[in-house]
């Protein structure tokens, strides 16, 4: 789902050596899950009219219903997450997260 996410944040269409840098994973991890999102039909590959030698990479509307999907599920675990807690430990956990994602990327390599 991360990659499917990936390429839903992008402008424009995305080439797999992209995803990999960018993800950090391997060429061929990201074509066997390109494989299989084209199967599902939520991505299409295109060759580059530009340049015959690149594969494009777009979202299709499954694809956008399915990330939809899934942060309408995660914001769904969040709340019951935090009406749990209860709204004092609700807050605190806001203000850890919070102080974890304005970290750094040096900080978090020490």
């Amino acid at each position: 789902i991360f990659t499917l996410y990936y390429i839903s944040q992008s402008e424009e269409n995305v080439i797999p050596s992209d995803i990999s840098n960018d993800i950090g994973i391997s060429t061929a991890r990201v074509a066997a899950t390109l494989n299989s999102l084209e199967k599902k039909g939520m991505i299409t590959r295109k060759i580059d009219p530009s340049d015959r030698r690149r594969v494009l990479v777009e979202i299709t509307h499954l694809g956008k219903k399915e990330i939809d999907n899934h942060i309408k599920m995660i914001k769904d675990i969040t709340i019951n997450m935090l009406s749990y807690l209860g709204e004092d430990d609700a807050k605190e956990y806001v203000r850890i997260m919070r102080r974890l994602v304005e970290r750094s990327p040096e900080d978090c390599e020490k």
